[in-house]
């Protein structure tokens, strides 16, 4: 979240914005991605394995880490895991608070679909 953060923040330092931020969970993968668009053609993309432990708790390491460009993709090394905790409010609101303390409501938008 932190990192999130900072980097929509900072997105003039490469001489843009930041767009959209969502995130896409594929359960039948067990795959999360974290992705920040930077219109019109590139976006940041860290994909994270996840598996599920217990009711609410979903633990999670980071693979790989990708900055989109409009000609090349340029991968960084992924850094972290830990875990998040659930609380879905319906079937399209969901409420997580990680392992950090950061709380995130997030709304579902449809199914899955792979940026990397």
């Amino acid at each position: 979240m932190q990192e999130t953060l900072f980097i929509i923040r900072n997105a003039n330092l490469f001489q843009t914005t930041a767009g959209e931020v969502y995130q896409i969970i594929d359960t039948d993968k067990a795959t999360l991605q974290n992705v920040i668009v930077f219109p019109p053609k590139g976006a940041f993309v860290i994909e994270t394995k996840i598996e599920q432990s217990g009711d609410q708790r979903v633990k999670f390491e980071f693979e790989k880490a990708v900055l989109k460009l409009p000609k090349r993709d340029i991968k960084l090394p992924p850094y972290g895991k830990g875990w998040f905790d659930n609380v879905y409010l319906d079937s399209r609101i969901r409420v997580s608070k990680d392992i950090r303390g950061n709380v995130l409501i997030t709304a579902r938008d449809g199914p899955p679909r792979s940026v990397i």
